[in-house]
């Protein structure tokens, strides 16, 4: 990531798996009290992100996902049950949202009968949904 250094967020006693993302306050080689981790949001990678200036956090968790974040936040706020959203949550639904996407675009293809001119077509969707016990959810019924 541009602006980023990678590295390790070390303190007494104090070691932690996983991306983490450090606050903008210097922390001199141990944790702050804003870090945070993303293990769920970044899963491909196991990088630190760092950040080397002051104020460079703002805007970086909308670049680990490429969903929309405004139309995932319009979706979670049309339930009568959410009052606020908080920003975690948003980039960890979208990414969950991204996985889920993938995930059933690719079991889809596998299964599917478009796989001699490489495309997947609603139909190929569903019948995942109906013959699938993962996706059973989707059918409707």
């Amino acid at each position: 990531m541009k602006g980023y250094k990678a590295g390790l967020c070390r303190g007494p006693g104090m070691y932690r798996q996983g991306p983490i993302i450090i606050g903008a306050a210097k922390d001199h080689g141990r944790c702050s009290p804003r870090a945070r981790t993303l293990s769920a949001v970044d899963l491909n990678t196991r990088n630190f992100i760092v950040p080397t200036h002051k104020g460079e956090m703002a805007g970086t968790e909308s670049r680990l996902v490429s969903l929309p974040l405004s139309r995932i936040r319009l979706i979670m706020k049309s339930s009568p049950d959410v009052s606020c959203i908080n920003p975690d949550a948003l980039i960890i639904t979208a990414k969950a949202t991204e996985l889920f996407v993938k995930y059933l675009a690719s079991y889809s293809y596998k299964h599917g009968t478009g796989k001699e001119s490489n495309t997947l077509t609603y139909d190929d969707l569903s019948s995942t949904a109906e013959e699938s016990d993962t996706f059973q959810f989707l059918s409707g019924r």
